[in-house]
């Protein structure tokens, strides 16, 4: 993982996102985040750019430099926010509204985490509104799990999740009474609403001077 490192904690020194510095060596963000993970690793051609972008040596990035010469670094990286989630678009062709910082931690637990802002106060009495919650799409939603849902084409909310044969529930947890119980049955509700499971919920954050 040394060379995974190395990656990360010059790019943080650059005060590049991911994607920035994908662009810069003519790869994808997602390609940075796989070397930054350890998933893959860069080819001798892709090191050679990444010098250069860091001003550095090449093997400075694939053998490892003496830790007090590594740039001091917090051991944050960083997953996008997006504020509105519908099916028409999800994540592949929305624009993200930024990116918050997460502990390294998470992120080698959660590779390819989103968060999306909590829209309403359906889970107030766990999840503040304004916050943004952190899914995790690879991960398996079991029994009472929060999850990011969305019911036919409206932005996408958090719900408790649960479900009996073939009956899904999704649950609010809210000291707002209007929100109600929804049942769906193999994709569609009694209603014949259509549902969309976008991922189980990891973590939360706030946003700085964020009001509880």
């Amino acid at each position: 993982m040394a060379m995974a490192e190395n990656i990360y904690r010059f790019r943080r020194a650059k005060n590049l996102k991911q994607r920035e510095l994908g662009a810069l060596v003519k790869v994808t963000g997602q390609t940075i985040s796989n070397w930054e993970n350890g998933t893959t690793t860069p080819t001798v051609g892709n090191v050679e750019d990444l010098a250069k972008v860091f001003g550095c040596r090449k093997s400075d990035i694939v053998e490892g430099v003496p830790e007090f010469l590594l740039p001091d670094v917090r051991k944050l990286i960083c997953f996008p926010y997006y504020s509105h989630i519908r099916k028409s678009t999800l994540f592949r062709s929305a624009r993200a509204d930024g990116d918050f910082d997460v502990p390294l931690s998470v992120y080698h637990a959660v590779s390819h985490g989103k968060f999306l802002e909590v829209a309403d106060d359906s889970l107030d009495k766990i999840i503040q509104k304004g916050g943004y919650g952190l899914i995790d799409p690879d991960r398996k939603i079991c029994d009472g799990d929060i999850a990011a849902v969305i019911i036919n084409d409206d932005e996408a909310v958090f719900r408790r999740v649960s479900w009996a044969g073939r009956r899904f529930v999704l649950t609010p947890a809210s000291h707002n009474d209007d929100h109600k119980i929804v049942v769906v049955v193999d994709g569609s509700s009694e209603e014949s609403d259509q549902m969309h499971l976008l991922g189980k919920l990891v973590w939360v954050t706030y946003p700085l001077g964020f009001k509880y």
